[in-house]
C-alpha cells in the first residue's frame, strides 16, 4: 500500500501543472461568482503568495522539474519550521480561488478534501525520495519539524542554518502572481456573463 501511494505521488508530482490547469476549468464551470467576493478571497491570496515567495528563495531551479531532484536539504527560512511551506501557500491560494468563485458548499468541501489527498500523496513521494537521498540527516529534520504546521510556534526547532535567501530565484514566483491575476480576471468575466444573462 505504501509503495502504491509513493508511486501515485510521483505521478501526481510529474503532472501537477496539467492537473492544476484541468482543476481550474472544472471549478470555473461549476462556479457562480460575484465579483465582490474577490475582496473576501484576496487576503488568502496574499498569504499564499507571501509564503511561496519566502520559500522559493531557498530552492534551486531543480525544484520546478517534473521529476524529484534536489542536491541539498533545504532547512532555512520557512523550512526551519515546516517541511512543506510551498504546499501550505498553495492551500491558501486554492482556498482564495474557491472563495472567489463562490462554489456551492458541498463542492467547496469536496475540492478541499481532494486537495488534501493530492498533496498528501505528493508529500509521501517526496519524503520517500529525501529519506533515501539524505538518510539520517533528513530523518532528524523530519522529527524536528511539522509537515505544514510548526511543532513549536515562533521557535525554530532545527538549529542554526547557513543557507541564504536567493532573490533571483524568488523572482520566478512572479509567474504565480500572474496566474492569480488571470484567475481573478476569469472570476470577474464569469460574474459579468452571469449578471448579463439574469
Amino acid at each position: 500500500m505504501n509503495a502504491i501511494m509513493i508511486k501515485l505521488g510521483n505521478i501526481l508530482y510529474r503532472w501537477r501543472g496539467v492537473i492544476g490547469f484541468c482543476a481550474f476549468w472544472l471549478v470555473w464551470f461549476f462556479s457562480q461568482p460575484v465579483w465582490q467576493r474577490i475582496w473576501v478571497a484576496l487576503p488568502f491570496t496574499l498569504i499564499g503568495l507571501i509564503l511561496r515567495f519566502w520559500a522559493v528563495g531557498y530552492l534551486d531551479k531543480e525544484s520546478r522539474d517534473k521529476e524529484l531532484k534536489v542536491q541539498t536539504l533545504v532547512s532555512a527560512g520557512p523550512y526551519r519550521f515546516i517541511r512543506n511551506p510551498i504546499y501550505l501557500g498553495n492551500f491558501f491560494l486554492t482556498l482564495s480561488v474557491l472563495l472567489a468563485f463562490n462554489l456551492k458548499f458541498y463542492f467547496f468541501i469536496v475540492i478541499l478534501i481532494l486537495f488534501g489527498v493530492y498533496y498528501g500523496l505528493i508529500i509521501k513521494a517526496e519524503e520517500d525520495f529525501l529519506i533515501r537521498k539524505f538518510k539520517e540527516k533528513y530523518l532528524f529534520y523530519y522529527q524536528t519539524t511539522g509537515a505544514v504546521l510548526p511543532k513549536y510556534f515562533f521557535k525554530s526547532t532545527y538549529g542554526k542554518i547557513n543557507q541564504r535567501y536567493n532573490l533571483r530565484n524568488a523572482i520566478r514566483e512572479f509567474q504565480t502572481v500572474g496566474i492569480m491575476f488571470l484567475i481573478y480576471w476569469a472570476v470577474y468575466l464569469k460574474s459579468f456573463i452571469l449578471a448579463s444573462e439574469s
